[in-house]
């Protein structure tokens, strides 16, 4: 094996340097054999908030596994692409428990994205455009520091 190469020890995929975008690399993951990978690469795709994941994430709710399940679901409010409502709405209504508690939760965090885009977007068609201190900024001290 080369140096630029190495291999799943749970599946035994070889994982060489090569051209394939991240995104694709990711994609094809969600097919890994371990639960805990599959999660992983969900919790991924919530982080780096990339519409073009959540077909994927759509389709691995149907995932044998529960936490692999539950990660989609979070990934999707991560997201926060509007076109998971519907499927999310149905999980609220229709699943398990864990599972309606976060399609509850990814869905408050669809509309809380929705109501901050539809107030930036209405103050600065007022305006005509969006300056710094129009969009609310969490600050973070540092440990035992108070936030400012």
């Amino acid at each position: 094996m080369s140096a630029q190469s190495a291999e799943c020890p749970a599946c035994g995929t070889t994982v060489e340097h090569d051209p394939t975008s991240l995104e694709q690399k990711l994609a094809v993951a969600l097919q890994h054999p371990l639960p805990e990978a599959r999660a992983r690469i969900c919790w991924i795709l919530g982080q780096r908030r990339r519409t073009w994941a959540v077909p994927y994430l759509l389709h691995i709710l149907r995932d044998v596994d529960l936490h692999v399940r539950l990660a989609a679901l979070r990934a999707l409010g991560e997201i926060g692409d509007e076109t998971a409502i519907p499927v999310l709405e149905r999980a609220a209504e229709d699943w398990g428990v864990l599972m309606r508690v976060a399609a509850r939760g990814a869905l408050e965090q669809i509309r809380v994205r929705q109501t901050r885009r539809n107030a930036l977007t209405e103050k600065s068609s007022k305006h005509g455009k969006i300056s710094p201190g129009d969009v609310p900024v969490r600050a973070a001290g540092r440990r035992g520091e108070p936030k400012t």
